[in-house]
């Protein structure tokens, strides 16, 4: 057992090395030789509404869904079999996530509860798979909501949207994620994402964001923090990097949770 999983750890270094040097991550194959492994999770749009990023993406895309976007296919030859969801018609091989119109759905939620309570703003929150569903919602409502907050979830390569109109974003991502990776391109499951510094250099050009800060904290967890400011109607845009967690909320979760929500309530 031992030696067939060095046998397969070592295929699955040789791939992610392959491909860093593919899409020429350099930076990546020089200092670390052999990327961390990851595994998978994402989607990024929605059957009624579009998704921008460096290249316009069709309204029919769902990034799980259909299985590729502006840079091909989003998974590789040799990845991880996922059943195909019911409601996918003619399913891609690289399918994997429902076809459902998740964000229609939200935004109803949003608009029924805005037609109860005096609700002053709205911050969607999501994790992994619902991660990547909130930045979704802030790229395609941004009429609808005032913050998103992804935790884990990369978008798929080349397909991390960014919204027309402003809306703040906290994102979150730990360097021994092996479910996402947020540094990595390729997943140990054979799937691609996007780095995350690239979603947060994209959204703070959108939003004009004139001034930074650069923060660590040692205790109790290492962590650094990208916080973008004086942007467009006053949003913010802030990176967060996990140096010990992996594909979980930030530890202790109590604490975590303030770090999340601190970018946009303070």
């Amino acid at each position: 057992a031992i030696a067939l999983a060095i046998k397969n750890n070592r295929e699955l270094k040789i791939k992610q090395l392959e491909t860093g040097i593919a899409y020429r991550q350099i930076d990546k194959v020089e200092f670390e030789m052999l990327p961390a492994l990851a595994a998978n999770a994402g989607y990024s749009g929605s059957e009624r509404y579009s998704a921008s990023a460096s290249a316009t993406v069709p309204n029919t895309d769902l990034a799980g869904s259909i299985g590729e976007g502006p840079k091909g296919d989003i998974c590789d030859i040799d990845r991880d079999y996922y059943a195909y969801p019911p409601d996918c018609k003619n399913p891609h091989r690289c399918t994997w996530a429902s076809c459902g119109d998740d964000i229609g759905f939200i935004e109803k939620v949003i608009d029924h509860h805005k037609n109860i309570y005096d609700i002053r703003s709205v911050i969607v929150v999501g994790m992994s798979n619902g991660g990547m569903i909130a930045q979704a919602i802030g790229c395609n409502l941004p009429d609808k909501v005032d913050a998103v907050i992804n935790i884990a979830g990369m978008q798929h390569l080349g397909m991390s949207c960014i919204p027309e109109k402003p809306v703040s974003m906290v994102i979150y991502g730990a360097k021994n994620d092996t479910i996402v990776p947020p540094e990595d391109i390729l997943a140990a499951d054979g799937y691609f994402y996007e780095p995350m510094k690239n979603t947060v250099h994209d959204w703070k050009s959108k939003l004009n964001c004139k001034k930074s800060s650069k923060s660590e904290i040692s205790d109790p967890a290492e962590i650094t923090i990208e916080h973008f400011y004086d942007c467009i109607d006053d949003k913010t845009v802030t990176s967060i990097l996990d140096h010990n967690n992996d594909h979980d909320w930030p530890k202790p979760y109590k604490w975590g949770i303030n770090l999340l929500f601190d970018p946009l309530l303070n």
